[in-house]
């Protein structure tokens, strides 16, 4: 599925991002005094300070139940970054304190970047259960830079997830066997689950430091090994020394389980991943017919570039 295209210019953005602020600050937020710490951030009715640092071109904002990935940078009040690290989870309902960064997840779109400043107290004590480090002040702010990288709606994951269980009511019993016996051999019987969609992690290698993620309409490359559960080899870009470029979302480039893997990776990531019939190449087999009917199969990937 592409993204609708945006017919505002990104000056234009910035410019109405500004204004709405300005309004939040000013007619739905708290009063700003001049012996206010952070002037130039706003502030929400419940005391969150928050500044938009970049806008993404998301067209639609997360809610309670979507899976989300963030790349989030602690920071004290005084900017010293002591944490930084990509993430992801499932938003809950509600925020865990009154101002906390979550509430402000909400209004965020993929691809936006903005700085909070939290209370301390709260961050350490209630959000992560955890003493506040001696670096920190009681009673003072924490900074919390988020960037928005991914929605997965819950929408989707329960169209996948029951996608996965139709599949598994009427799953070819040969299938079944197959996968069975390749995660004994593999000794992942009593370790391997599926995803809610039903594919298989089975290896996965960290990207490049701000490496890019892939997106729905955005140009990308990659490699990749089409390999059965028997070991053999049946599909291989490596071997003509070009990665595949294609839109992501664009119909037909690839197959369903590989739509659904590569929005989670970065430039540089590797992952190898079991996909069932119905994530691969279904009940008829590829147009080929070098996958047969029903046929469980293994793809390491590559995420080479994302333009």
């Amino acid at each position: 599925m592409k993204r609708k295209k945006h017919q505002m210019t990104r000056l234009g953005q910035f410019a109405l991002a500004a204004i709405v602020l300005w309004g939040m600050a000013s007619c739905g937020g708290e009063d700003k005094s001049s012996n206010d710490p952070y002037p130039d951030y706003a502030k929400s009715e419940t005391g969150l300070y928050y500044k938009i640092l970049k806008l993404g071109e998301g067209d639609s904002t997360p809610k309670p139940g979507d899976v989300i990935t963030i790349a989030i940078t602690y920071m004290t009040d005084s900017d010293s970054i002591f944490l930084q690290q990509q993430t992801t989870f499932a938003l809950a309902g509600e925020p865990s304190f009154k101002g906390s960064f979550e509430e402000g997840i909400f209004t965020m779109k993929e691809g936006d970047s903005v700085a909070f400043r939290v209370p301390a107290d709260s961050l350490f004590g209630v959000m992560m259960g955890v003493d506040r480090p001696n670096f920190v002040d009681s009673g003072s702010y924490m900074r919390v830079d988020v960037m928005l990288e991914l929605i997965h709606h819950k929408r989707d994951l329960v169209a996948d997830a029951k996608a996965y269980e139709q599949w598994l009511e009427s799953a070819d019993m040969r299938e079944l066997n197959a996968m069975r016996k390749f995660f004994d051999a593999q000794g992942l019987t009593n370790s391997i689950k599926p995803t809610d969609g039903g594919l298989f992690f089975l290896t996965q290698e960290g990207g490049k430091k701000n490496g890019k993620h892939a997106r729905y309409g955005k140009r990308i490359q990659i490699h990749y090994r089409g390999i059965f559960l028997d070991g053999k080899e049946f599909d291989n870009s490596y071997k003509n020394g070009e990665g595949m470029d294609f839109t992501l979302g664009a119909e037909g480039q690839v197959v369903p389980g590989l739509e659904m893997v590569l929005p989670v990776m970065t430039e540089g990531e590797k992952i190898t991943v079991l996909l069932p019939s119905f994530l691969a190449y279904g009940k008829e087999g590829s147009s080929s017919g070098i996958v047969p009917p029903s046929t469980p199969v293994i793809y390491e990937i590559e995420l080479i570039k994302v333009y």
